[in-house]
């Protein structure tokens, strides 16, 4: 299922849970164990070293439950926050296992809609990388406004990233990556990192291959790559 702006889980936070429930939410997070968080236990962004046990940049994976991406970052880059969020509960479970027994301590997994949680838990200029790969595409005319890569959507992501961060996606849909460069070409303080209305070479994060992605490419079917880079202040 594909990560969209009308996801009908929202982002909760602790006020909509007693006071009670709350200490005892953010105490089982206490000592960064857990990789699923839930967000009953966060007040805002001041919780986040709780829950990595430091404070850190963020790499961000939004729709983290079909593969190991998070996993594999979080491995090469030890001193970084890796946050996912997926809207599944079965994905968040299967990652989650896949984490703990690979020992990779500074991955964390909300199982949620993703917008809502960046614009209320994710501070300004606090996350050095995004990913968004293989969004759902939703192409009918009629499903426009759920497509997460919207004009809305990347002013928020934006706002997020350090000066110099960047957002990295992939999709096999044609249609939705002229649609994509479209909006990202249009976005303040982001500019393409491999030049006006380019796609990027698969180096980097993008030379990691999803499950589906290789199936996809066994094939024929072809793959086509952004990255965007934060300029200055939104």
């Amino acid at each position: 299922m594909g990560e969209n702006l009308r996801d009908t889980v929202s982002c909760r936070s602790g006020e909509e849970s007693g006071a009670g429930a709350l200490r005892a939410a953010r105490e089982a997070i206490r000592g960064a164990a857990a990789v699923e968080v839930s967000l009953d236990s966060l007040r805002g962004p001041e919780d986040w070293p709780l829950v990595y046990g430091a404070p850190g940049l963020f790499h961000v994976e939004i729709g983290a439950g079909r593969d190991t991406l998070l996993l594999e970052l979080g491995r090469q880059l030890p001193d970084r926050l890796m946050l996912g969020f997926e809207y599944s509960r079965d994905r968040v479970e299967r990652l989650s296992r896949k984490i703990e027994r690979a020992g990779v301590a500074n991955v964390r997994l909300v199982r949620s809609e993703a917008l809502q949680c960046i614009a209320r838990f994710l501070p300004a200029e606090s996350v050095e990388s995004f990913y968004v790969f293989f969004p759902d595409p939703w192409p009918k005319k009629r499903h426009e406004d759920k497509r997460l890569v919207s004009g809305p959507s990347v002013r928020l992501l934006a706002s997020r990233l350090v000066p110099g961060g960047r957002i990295f996606l992939k999709t096999d849909d044609p249609a939705y990556s002229r649609r994509m460069l479209d909006v990202l070409e249009k976005a303040p303080f982001l500019r393409n990192e491999y030049g006006p209305g380019s796609f990027a070479p698969f180096q980097g994060p993008l030379s990691h291959e999803t499950l589906y992605e290789r199936k996809w490419r066994a094939q024929g079917r072809c793959i086509y790559s952004l990255v965007y880079v934060r300029t200055s202040a939104p």
